[in-house]
């Protein structure tokens, strides 16, 4: 797990919490949420949840494969997992959420109680905050242009803990 999980495995952590918490989940407010449970994890376990990389872009950070996955949902509403299809044998294969499991039982309910709150956090707002962090801000021009690199751990980091820890 040195290079964490799959984005869809932890994309279907938050579509399945959100569920139910009975939170209507878009895939924007997904992005942010994925974005800062990286945050979290590299803050309290100094490793990373997401094998992946998280773009600077308009509306605040996304993971390509995410957003690629579930922009078909626009601003509608999550409803279902992610999931993979065998071209071979032509079934549906599930994509497992990640559980204790895969993490431990301390880390996995850690994580579930910073999603939770996190998804009481209206989408603009986390947008807002994502925003405000000079992990993006010093980034405005370059991100108008499609031209600003992907986050670093350490900016996702310091995002997380000035932006949500420090925030309480």
């Amino acid at each position: 797990m040195a290079n964490g999980f799959d984005v869809l495995r932890v994309s279907n952590l938050v579509i399945d919490t959100a569920k139910e918490s009975n939170i209507e989940l878009t895939s924007l407010k997904l992005q942010k949420i994925l974005f800062v449970l990286q945050g979290f994890y590299l803050y309290k376990y100094k490793a990373r949840l997401i094998d992946g990389n998280f773009a600077k872009w308009h509306f605040g950070p996304i993971e390509r494969d995410s957003y690629e996955y579930f922009r078909s949902y626009g601003s509608l509403p999550i409803h279902d997992e992610a999931f993979d299809f065998s071209t071979e044998t032509f079934k549906i294969i599930p994509i497992p959420p990640i559980s204790a499991d895969d993490i431990g039982s301390d880390r996995f309910a850690n994580l579930k109680s910073e999603l939770t709150k996190l998804l009481s956090i209206p989408t603009w707002k986390l947008i807002e905050l994502t925003r405000n962090d000079p992990s993006w801000s010093n980034y405005e021009e370059e991100i108008k242009t499609y031209s600003a690199g992907d986050y670093t751990d350490q900016e996702i980091k310091i995002c997380y803990i000035y932006c949500f820890e420090l925030q309480g």
